[in-house]
């Protein structure tokens, strides 16, 4: 399953439902029971997210944080930049989403946790919201 940076912010920042259920997956992760991967440009998003949202000293320990989970991290490569642009160019995804496609594909993986709405009806994944994963 690929993480993408809203479930990360989510956890940091929101007070409600939807921050409780993604600190959830997080400690899934964390305890092995939920196996991830993301790509780093997912750190860059939340890091500059946060820095904004919660200053910078804790949005860097946030960070910090979630580069230790046991995810498999995945480098953004010339192969996978090349891919992001086939999909940017056959989909109505905006360039970081396109990165993220890509990065899924490289490593075959078709289900994508997230709440960004923008990943509905994009073929071979299945988004899935936190709300509906818990």
């Amino acid at each position: 399953m690929y993480i993408d940076s809203n479930i990360f912010i989510y956890s940091a920042v929101d007070k409600n439902q939807l921050g409780k259920n993604c600190r959830k997956a997080i400690e899934k992760i964390e305890n092995g029971s939920l196996n991830a991967a993301s790509s780093y440009l997912v750190l860059d998003e939340v890091l500059w997210i946060l820095q904004n949202e919660i200053g910078k000293k804790d949005a860097l320990e946030s960070t910090k944080m979630f580069l230790s989970l046991p995810i498999k991290w995945i480098d953004v490569k010339r192969d996978i930049m090349y891919q992001s642009l086939k999909l940017y160019d056959s989909t109505d995804l905006d360039p970081r989403d396109a990165i993220h496609l890509a990065s899924m594909q490289k490593e075959k993986l078709t289900i994508l946790l997230s709440e960004d709405e923008d990943f509905d009806g994009i073929e071979g994944i299945e988004r899935n919201g936190v709300d509906d994963f818990f």
